[in-house]
């Protein structure tokens, strides 16, 4: 109903616009532009034109073209389906020095155009053509005409001086407003709304000012021009006014911003089962273009001749080499560049790794403390006073909590066992490279996550419930969630980095060489 009624009024709307905008031009504008071509050539010679901090080359960088392109979002998007594009806060904040630079400069510019004393607009020219460009980039096709109309530069630049009177740049300026709030509610997101109401209250305050404003002349001279003077605002607003159009300005090119990303991600929502399908080929092809010169890190057992075994031999190696990087208790290593883009994948599975294997630690020495005639408390609100000691945004500090963890669990055990003896079991087996049971029961874990990884060329995580892990008795239920989190990302990571790199791994070279994971055998991790 209210597209109807907005598409009967355009029409009336348009008109009444256009004639506003030719009585600006026609009484202001020849005038003007002479007086801007002498100061351009003698005043401000110097002053440069700035772009605005959101532009159309920032937001070129959400083109769906380019985004498909990038290699790093169709990797990430294998994993998370539903991933979505947000504002990148910290880039603004590292851009913040210079946005802020920008947006003065702007504002010193305009209390000059508006006090009478200069009349150079470059920047706001520039602003307002980003502006229109960006706007009509962003909606449908069959808007082009009408923005087109509404967004005539000349114009609105005239109409923001005042010329040839804020009576009539006041008339022009509300229409134009009232006109913005409207196609930007009628193609933006409902989310969005609150945005566009506070951008058009922040532009009408500036305006309303000028509706009682009278022609104030700057010039003590006889004027011989048939031209009424131009308008100037009350010292008073001026001030007050400029910082509201500023606002505005900011928070509309905010709101580009967001219609932008939500353009895209709905782009992507319809395309992700297209792009998570050819991801193989398109990373073989990523890879090929960057890495064709060069051979793999990841390399296998060239004595390895049976075709037979090739196949399960070489998934196993590439599945030990990545699983075995996840150890806390190994030399670190740089990353291959095959795994590039897991780097964040790989350090978040090495911490969710070190969690559950002092998590286990904990709980051990939980056990160990308890009386025969304690009860136990359960293992879900365990955690949980675990996890609210040692977690700190989203890390974990397990060593930094010694002291908290070790009062803990001598409050919930009341063992006659000093807090001195509790915190030095917990720095000792908290310590990769020192603690054996430490070593030992990060190992069971790991050869959990070799064990229930198998070669899938369809990329399916099957979901594995707990009947699966009866040989690792320390697990249960609440256990197993943390596991199965980490099991099914390395489990989709090894096994796309297997089909991207199926080649490669089951032709041997001289180069080659066998990984083998130290891990603790069965038989020596047999006491937990």
């Amino acid at each position: 109903m209210n597209n109807t009624q907005q598409t009967q009024k355009t029409p009336a709307l348009l008109s009444h616009q256009l004639f506003e905008a030719n009585l600006i031009d026609r009484l202001y504008g020849k005038e003007r532009q002479e007086e801007e071509d002498e100061e351009s050539s003698s005043e401000n010679a110097q002053c440069l034109t700035i772009l605005p901090p959101i532009n159309s080359s920032t937001l070129q960088e959400l083109d769906l073209t380019n985004v498909v392109k990038n290699a790093q979002f169709r990797h990430d998007l294998l994993f998370d389906n539903f991933i979505k594009f947000k504002p990148n806060h910290l880039e603004k904040k590292i851009n913040d020095i210079h946005a802020k630079q920008y947006w003065n400069i702007l504002e010193n510019q305009l209390l000059l155009i508006f006090n009478k004393k200069s009349s150079d607009n470059r920047n706001l020219k520039l602003l307002l053509t980003e502006f229109k460009s960006i706007l009509i980039s962003l909606l449908p096709e069959n808007c082009a005409s009408e923005c087109n109309a509404y967004l005539n530069i000349n114009t609105l630049l005239n109409s923001i001086r005042g010329c040839p009177s804020w009576k009539i740049a006041y008339s022009f300026l509300i229409d134009f407003i009232e006109w913005l709030q409207d196609i930007l509610k009628r193609h933006c997101a409902p989310a969005r709304d609150v945005l566009v109401d506070k951008i058009f209250i922040s532009f009408k305050n500036f305006i309303i000012p000028l509706q009682n404003t009278t022609i104030v002349s700057t010039s003590t001279s006889v004027s011989t021009s048939p031209l009424p003077p131009p308008a100037t605002i009350p010292p008073v607003s001026i001030l007050k006014s400029t910082n509201h159009l500023i606002e505005g300005i900011k928070n509309l090119f905010d709101l580009l911003e967001l219609m932008k990303l939500d353009i895209l991600n709905h782009q992507i929502r319809i395309l992700t089962p297209t792009l998570v399908s050819n991801i193989i080929q398109f990373e073989q092809h990523y890879y090929h273009v960057k890495k064709n010169s060069k051979s793999l890190p990841i390399q296998l057992n060239k004595d390895i001749s049976d075709p037979t075994l090739l196949l399960n031999s070489t998934f196993h190696s590439l599945k030990i080499e990545i699983i075995k990087r996840l150890s806390c208790c190994l030399k670190e290593t740089s990353l291959p560049d095959c795994l590039e883009l897991d780097n964040y994948r790989l350090i978040k599975a090495k911490l969710q790794l070190r969690q559950l294997t002092c998590i286990t630690i904990c709980r051990m020495m939980y056990n160990q403390l308890l009386t025969d005639d304690q009860k136990t408390i359960p293992l879900g609100i365990f955690n949980q006073n675990i996890f609210s000691i040692v977690s700190h945004k989203h890390s974990s500090y397990w060593t930094k909590n010694i002291s908290r963890l070790s009062l803990y669990m001598k409050q919930i055990t009341n063992t006659p066992i000093e807090t001195s003896f509790i915190k030095d079991w917990l720095t000792k087996n908290f310590s990769p490279h020192f603690s054996n049971l430490y070593k030992i029961t990060e190992a069971k874990i790991l050869n959990m996550l070799v064990d229930h990884i198998i070669p899938d060329s369809n990329l399916v995580y099957i979901n594995l419930n707990s009947t699966n892990f009866d040989n690792f008795k320390i697990f249960n239920v609440l256990y197993l969630q943390d596991f199965l989190k980490l099991l099914k990302s390395l489990y989709l990571l090894i096994n796309l980095h297997w089909q991207v790199y199926h080649d490669h791994y089951i032709t041997p070279t001289e180069q080659s060489i066998h990984y083998q994971l130290p891990i603790p055998s069965p038989q020596d991790s047999a006491s937990i």
